[in-house]
């Protein structure tokens, strides 16, 4: 689906390229994090709603069709989501990449 995974680490550069300069953007960084501190039912959806995509969305699909997983690993993944979204002390977290620019 020609996605970038690492899209964060381009922020900046893509922004250069757009030919926007350094004052013109604020780079910043934010963690999203999934426990049963923070939300114990948003962590148990997050992991229920990982499972499902795994095996039944464009993601689950795509891995399979682009030879990165098969399908028995896809159901491991799952499989190991719904442990995550079972276990009360299972933790999770991101940092996303947030790019604002001034014209």
């Amino acid at each position: 689906n020609n996605a970038e995974p690492d899209a964060g680490r381009h922020l900046a550069s893509w922004a250069a390229e757009a030919g926007f300069e350094a004052g013109d953007c604020e780079l910043n960084f934010s963690v999203r994090s999934y426990s049963a501190s923070s939300d114990e039912e948003d962590r148990r959806r997050w992991g229920r709603d990982w499972a499902a995509r795994c095996l039944h969305s464009d993601f689950g699909k795509q891995a399979v069709e682009y030879g990165l997983a098969t399908r028995a690993e896809m159901e491991e993944i799952a499989s190991a989501w719904t442990e995550f979204s079972e276990n009360s002390s299972a933790v999770m977290y991101y940092v996303n990449g947030e790019l604002m620019l001034r014209a």
